[in-house]
Protein backbone atom coordinates (compact mmCIF):
# COMPACT_ATOMS: atom_id res chain seq x y z
CA UNK A 1 0.00 0.00 0.00
CA UNK A 2 1.04 3.92 -0.10
CA UNK A 3 2.42 4.99 2.45
CA UNK A 4 0.11 8.25 1.30
CA UNK A 5 -3.00 5.70 1.53
CA UNK A 6 -2.33 3.95 5.34
CA UNK A 7 -4.05 7.32 6.93
CA UNK A 8 -7.17 6.93 4.91
CA UNK A 9 -8.00 3.30 5.52
CA UNK A 10 -6.86 3.67 9.19
CA UNK A 11 -9.70 6.58 9.09
CA UNK A 12 -12.08 4.37 7.08
CA UNK A 13 -11.82 0.78 9.46
CA UNK A 14 -10.07 1.76 13.05
CA UNK A 15 -13.87 3.74 14.12
CA UNK A 16 -15.40 0.89 13.18
CA UNK A 17 -13.22 -1.42 15.29
CA UNK A 18 -13.61 0.59 18.09
CA UNK A 19 -17.53 0.82 18.02
CA UNK A 20 -17.58 -3.09 17.69
CA UNK A 21 -15.30 -4.15 20.40
CA UNK A 22 -14.92 -1.19 22.76
CA UNK A 23 -11.01 -1.12 22.25
CA UNK A 24 -8.87 0.33 24.96
CA UNK A 25 -6.08 -0.21 23.28
CA UNK A 26 -4.78 -1.57 19.83
CA UNK A 27 -1.39 -2.83 17.80
CA UNK A 28 -0.09 -1.93 14.30
CA UNK A 29 1.58 -4.85 12.78
CA UNK A 30 4.55 -4.49 10.21
CA UNK A 31 4.13 -0.59 10.13
CA UNK A 32 6.94 -0.23 13.29
CA UNK A 33 8.80 -3.20 12.08
CA UNK A 34 10.00 -1.81 8.90
CA UNK A 35 12.37 1.40 7.81
CA UNK A 36 10.78 4.90 6.35
CA UNK A 37 13.45 4.08 3.66
CA UNK A 38 11.92 0.61 2.77
CA UNK A 39 8.71 2.16 1.44
CA UNK A 40 9.79 5.65 -0.30
CA UNK A 41 7.01 6.88 -2.38
CA UNK A 42 7.84 8.36 -5.59
CA UNK A 43 5.03 9.44 -7.02
CA UNK A 44 5.96 12.86 -8.14
CA UNK A 45 1.88 13.85 -7.47
CA UNK A 46 2.97 13.07 -3.58
CA UNK A 47 4.23 16.02 -1.62
CA UNK A 48 8.02 14.98 -0.40
CA UNK A 49 8.06 12.14 -3.10
CA UNK A 50 11.26 9.89 -3.22
CA UNK A 51 11.64 11.04 0.50
CA UNK A 52 11.75 8.58 3.03
CA UNK A 53 10.77 11.97 5.75
CA UNK A 54 7.06 11.54 3.62
CA UNK A 55 6.58 7.84 4.61
CA UNK A 56 7.75 8.45 8.39
CA UNK A 57 5.10 11.25 8.35
CA UNK A 58 2.26 9.18 7.31
CA UNK A 59 3.33 6.26 9.59
CA UNK A 60 3.44 8.54 12.52
CA UNK A 61 0.18 9.99 11.64
CA UNK A 62 -1.09 6.63 11.47
CA UNK A 63 0.10 5.47 15.01
CA UNK A 64 -0.88 8.73 16.54
CA UNK A 65 -4.90 8.32 15.22
CA UNK A 66 -4.96 4.94 16.31
CA UNK A 67 -3.60 5.92 19.47
CA UNK A 68 -6.50 8.49 19.85
CA UNK A 69 -9.57 6.55 18.21
CA UNK A 70 -8.91 3.31 20.45
CA UNK A 71 -8.67 5.40 23.52
CA UNK A 72 -5.74 4.00 24.90
CA UNK A 73 -1.85 3.12 24.24
CA UNK A 74 -0.87 1.60 20.98
CA UNK A 75 1.74 -1.65 20.43
CA UNK A 76 3.31 -2.70 17.30
CA UNK A 77 6.01 -5.03 15.92
CA UNK A 78 9.20 -4.82 15.43
CA UNK A 79 12.50 -6.31 14.23
CA UNK A 80 15.76 -5.02 15.47
CA UNK A 81 16.73 -1.26 14.60
CA UNK A 82 13.08 -0.21 13.42
CA UNK A 83 12.47 -0.06 17.19
CA UNK A 84 14.94 2.96 17.28
CA UNK A 85 13.34 5.11 14.82
CA UNK A 86 9.44 4.58 16.22
CA UNK A 87 10.85 4.80 20.08
CA UNK A 88 8.45 7.75 21.61
CA UNK A 89 5.80 7.68 18.40
CA UNK A 90 4.90 3.92 19.57
CA UNK A 91 4.25 3.31 22.83
CA UNK A 92 5.61 -0.34 23.34
CA UNK A 93 6.95 -2.59 20.06
CA UNK A 94 8.52 -6.36 20.34
CA UNK A 95 12.35 -6.29 21.40
CA UNK A 96 14.98 -7.83 18.94
CA UNK A 97 18.82 -7.05 19.37
CA UNK A 98 19.72 -7.80 16.09
CA UNK A 99 20.26 -5.43 13.65
CA UNK A 100 19.32 -5.49 9.84
CA UNK A 101 23.32 -6.89 9.46
CA UNK A 102 22.92 -9.71 11.89
CA UNK A 103 19.75 -10.88 10.06
CA UNK A 104 21.60 -10.98 7.00
CA UNK A 105 23.92 -13.05 8.40
CA UNK A 106 21.35 -15.34 9.43
CA UNK A 107 22.03 -14.34 13.17
CA UNK A 108 20.27 -15.09 15.94
CA UNK A 109 19.13 -12.91 19.13
CA UNK A 110 21.47 -15.19 21.35
CA UNK A 111 24.48 -14.49 19.25
CA UNK A 112 24.22 -10.81 19.80
CA UNK A 113 26.61 -9.44 22.58
CA UNK A 114 25.23 -7.60 25.41
CA UNK A 115 26.19 -3.90 24.29
CA UNK A 116 22.61 -2.20 26.45
CA UNK A 117 24.20 1.83 26.56
CA UNK A 118 22.04 3.18 23.89
CA UNK A 119 18.81 0.81 24.26
CA UNK A 120 18.93 1.52 28.05
CA UNK A 121 19.90 5.59 27.81
CA UNK A 122 18.22 6.25 24.71
CA UNK A 123 15.04 3.55 23.73
CA UNK A 124 14.50 3.15 27.50
CA UNK A 125 12.26 6.09 28.92
CA UNK A 126 10.52 6.40 25.25
CA UNK A 127 8.85 3.23 24.89
CA UNK A 128 8.08 -0.35 26.50
CA UNK A 129 10.40 -3.19 24.63
CA UNK A 130 8.93 -6.13 25.32
CA UNK A 131 10.86 -9.68 24.94
CA UNK A 132 13.93 -10.24 22.77
CA UNK A 133 11.47 -11.74 19.56
CA UNK A 134 10.31 -15.02 19.04
CA UNK A 135 11.94 -18.21 20.04
CA UNK A 136 12.83 -19.40 16.57
CA UNK A 137 14.48 -15.46 16.21
CA UNK A 138 16.72 -15.48 19.65
CA UNK A 139 17.80 -19.02 18.56
CA UNK A 140 17.41 -18.73 14.37
CA UNK A 141 15.29 -20.82 12.98
CA UNK A 142 15.08 -23.21 15.75
CA UNK A 143 11.16 -24.24 16.35
CA UNK A 144 11.30 -26.74 18.87
CA UNK A 145 13.28 -28.48 21.54
CA UNK A 146 13.91 -25.44 23.74
CA UNK A 147 15.86 -26.40 26.97
CA UNK A 148 16.29 -25.02 30.42
CA UNK A 149 19.22 -23.55 29.71
CA UNK A 150 17.93 -21.78 26.64
CA UNK A 151 14.98 -20.18 28.57
CA UNK A 152 17.30 -18.95 30.82
CA UNK A 153 19.42 -17.21 28.66
CA UNK A 154 16.64 -15.52 26.92
CA UNK A 155 14.94 -14.39 29.98
CA UNK A 156 18.57 -12.68 31.24
CA UNK A 157 19.19 -11.06 27.80
CA UNK A 158 15.23 -9.41 28.83
CA UNK A 159 16.54 -8.58 32.13
CA UNK A 160 19.82 -7.08 30.82
CA UNK A 161 18.34 -5.15 28.06
CA UNK A 162 15.85 -3.72 30.62
CA UNK A 163 12.54 -5.09 28.62
CA UNK A 164 9.13 -6.81 29.26
CA UNK A 165 8.49 -10.01 29.21
CA UNK A 166 7.10 -11.72 26.15
CA UNK A 167 5.16 -14.55 25.54
CA UNK A 168 5.06 -15.89 21.99
CA UNK A 169 3.51 -18.85 20.25
CA UNK A 170 1.05 -20.36 22.27
CA UNK A 171 1.11 -23.81 20.69
CA UNK A 172 4.27 -24.55 23.10
CA UNK A 173 2.84 -22.78 26.20
CA UNK A 174 1.44 -26.73 27.89
CA UNK A 175 5.18 -27.69 26.55
CA UNK A 176 6.73 -25.09 28.47
CA UNK A 177 4.02 -24.21 31.23
CA UNK A 178 6.50 -24.37 33.92
CA UNK A 179 9.53 -21.93 31.78
CA UNK A 180 7.07 -19.72 30.99
CA UNK A 181 5.68 -19.22 34.42
CA UNK A 182 9.05 -18.70 36.11
CA UNK A 183 9.53 -16.00 33.13
CA UNK A 184 6.69 -14.50 34.41
CA UNK A 185 6.90 -14.63 38.24
CA UNK A 186 10.52 -12.90 37.82
CA UNK A 187 9.88 -10.67 34.97
CA UNK A 188 6.20 -9.52 36.52
CA UNK A 189 8.69 -8.31 39.79
CA UNK A 190 11.29 -6.65 37.37
CA UNK A 191 9.71 -5.20 34.98
CA UNK A 192 7.49 -2.99 37.16
CA UNK A 193 10.96 -1.95 38.95
CA UNK A 194 13.16 -0.88 36.27
CA UNK A 195 11.14 0.00 33.22
CA UNK A 196 9.45 3.25 35.05
CA UNK A 197 13.29 4.39 36.10
CA UNK A 198 15.67 5.81 34.11
CA UNK A 199 19.06 3.70 34.22
CA UNK A 200 21.81 5.48 36.10
CA UNK A 201 24.99 3.57 35.26
CA UNK A 202 26.19 0.74 33.30
CA UNK A 203 29.50 -1.23 33.59
CA UNK A 204 30.99 -4.50 32.07
CA UNK A 205 32.73 -6.93 34.07
CA UNK A 206 36.58 -7.05 32.29
CA UNK A 207 39.62 -8.54 33.94
CA UNK A 208 37.99 -8.79 37.34
CA UNK A 209 37.06 -4.76 36.92
CA UNK A 210 33.65 -3.09 36.34
CA UNK A 211 34.06 -0.83 33.38
CA UNK A 212 32.16 1.74 31.28
CA UNK A 213 31.29 0.29 28.03
CA UNK A 214 33.98 2.81 26.38
CA UNK A 215 36.97 1.33 28.77
CA UNK A 216 35.85 -2.20 28.42
CA UNK A 217 35.89 -2.01 24.65
CA UNK A 218 39.27 -0.70 24.52
CA UNK A 219 40.42 -3.31 26.75
CA UNK A 220 38.58 -6.06 24.44
CA UNK A 221 39.06 -4.97 21.25
CA UNK A 222 42.56 -4.70 20.68
CA UNK A 223 43.84 -8.10 18.81
CA UNK A 224 40.16 -9.37 17.87
CA UNK A 225 39.92 -10.16 14.22
CA UNK A 226 37.52 -8.98 11.99
CA UNK A 227 35.74 -12.90 12.09
CA UNK A 228 36.07 -13.06 15.70
CA UNK A 229 35.06 -9.44 17.20
CA UNK A 230 31.49 -10.50 17.46
CA UNK A 231 32.24 -13.42 19.45
CA UNK A 232 34.98 -11.71 21.83
CA UNK A 233 32.15 -9.13 22.31
CA UNK A 234 29.84 -11.76 23.91
CA UNK A 235 32.01 -13.20 25.75
CA UNK A 236 34.23 -10.80 27.11
CA UNK A 237 31.68 -8.11 27.96
CA UNK A 238 28.51 -10.79 28.87
CA UNK A 239 28.95 -10.01 32.41
CA UNK A 240 27.02 -6.81 33.43
CA UNK A 241 26.07 -4.51 36.16
CA UNK A 242 23.09 -2.05 35.74
CA UNK A 243 22.21 0.31 37.98
CA UNK A 244 18.76 2.46 37.81
CA UNK A 245 17.19 5.82 39.73
CA UNK A 246 15.32 4.01 41.91
CA UNK A 247 17.52 2.52 43.75
CA UNK A 248 17.78 -0.71 41.56
CA UNK A 249 20.94 -2.45 40.71
CA UNK A 250 20.88 -6.00 38.44
CA UNK A 251 23.56 -8.18 38.19
CA UNK A 252 23.36 -10.38 34.85
CA UNK A 253 25.77 -12.66 33.55
CA UNK A 254 25.18 -13.23 29.87
CA UNK A 255 28.71 -14.92 29.19
CA UNK A 256 28.62 -18.63 28.26
CA UNK A 257 31.54 -19.62 30.33
CA UNK A 258 32.81 -16.85 33.02
CA UNK A 259 31.50 -16.57 36.51
CA UNK A 260 30.66 -13.58 39.12
CA UNK A 261 30.45 -13.43 42.43
CA UNK A 262 28.93 -11.03 44.21
CA UNK A 263 29.37 -10.15 48.24
CA UNK A 264 26.13 -8.60 49.49
CA UNK A 265 24.93 -8.45 53.11
CA UNK A 266 26.96 -11.16 54.21
CA UNK A 267 26.14 -13.39 51.73
CA UNK A 268 27.92 -14.89 48.67
CA UNK A 269 25.87 -15.06 45.07
CA UNK A 270 27.51 -17.25 42.41
CA UNK A 271 26.37 -16.13 39.39
CA UNK A 272 26.91 -19.22 36.25
CA UNK A 273 26.30 -18.19 33.15
CA UNK A 274 22.00 -17.03 32.40
CA UNK A 275 22.34 -15.91 36.16
CA UNK A 276 21.50 -12.55 37.48
CA UNK A 277 20.81 -11.19 40.81
CA UNK A 278 18.51 -7.91 41.53
CA UNK A 279 18.92 -5.93 44.47
CA UNK A 280 16.74 -2.66 45.43
CA UNK A 281 17.24 -0.12 48.55
CA UNK A 282 20.08 -2.60 49.27
CA UNK A 283 18.20 -5.55 49.54
CA UNK A 284 17.94 -9.02 47.57
CA UNK A 285 14.68 -8.82 45.80
CA UNK A 286 15.09 -11.39 43.37
CA UNK A 287 17.82 -13.64 41.81
CA UNK A 288 18.45 -16.87 40.23
CA UNK A 289 22.24 -17.96 41.20
CA UNK A 290 24.33 -20.32 43.71
CA UNK A 291 23.94 -19.72 47.32
CA UNK A 292 25.60 -21.61 49.97
CA UNK A 293 26.47 -24.39 47.27
CA UNK A 294 22.93 -24.71 46.48
CA UNK A 295 21.53 -23.68 42.80
CA UNK A 296 18.45 -21.23 43.89
CA UNK A 297 15.51 -19.30 42.20
CA UNK A 298 14.02 -16.60 44.99
CA UNK A 299 11.23 -13.63 44.73
CA UNK A 300 11.61 -11.89 47.83
CA UNK A 301 8.06 -12.68 49.89
CA UNK A 302 7.38 -9.25 50.64
CA UNK A 303 6.75 -9.22 46.40
CA UNK A 304 5.16 -12.17 45.55
CA UNK A 305 4.90 -14.72 48.56
CA UNK A 306 8.39 -16.25 47.39
CA UNK A 307 8.78 -18.52 44.39
CA UNK A 308 9.74 -22.19 43.78
CA UNK A 309 13.45 -23.08 43.22
CA UNK A 310 14.23 -23.79 39.99
CA UNK A 311 14.30 -27.53 38.42
CA UNK A 312 18.22 -28.70 38.04
CA UNK A 313 20.05 -26.28 35.04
Amino acid sequence: MKPSRSLFYARKYEPLIHRGYQTTASFVDVLTAVLPSDFVDYDARVADAAKQIATFRFYRDVISYMRKTHSGPIAGESKGTPAAIWAGYIDAVEGDPRSRFDCGENKGGTDVPTLVDYKLKIIHPLSVIHGMSYLPRFYFEKYTGYSHREFERYMATEIAFGNAAFFDCPHYWDQYRSELNRQYKFLSLLQKNYLPSRVQEIFYYVGGKFLTLSDALKAVLPGASTKSVNAVLCEKLGILKITYANKLTIYVNRSKKATLRVSHGGTTYVLQPNNFLALKNDKAIAFSAEVNGKRRDYIASYYQGGMPEAPPP
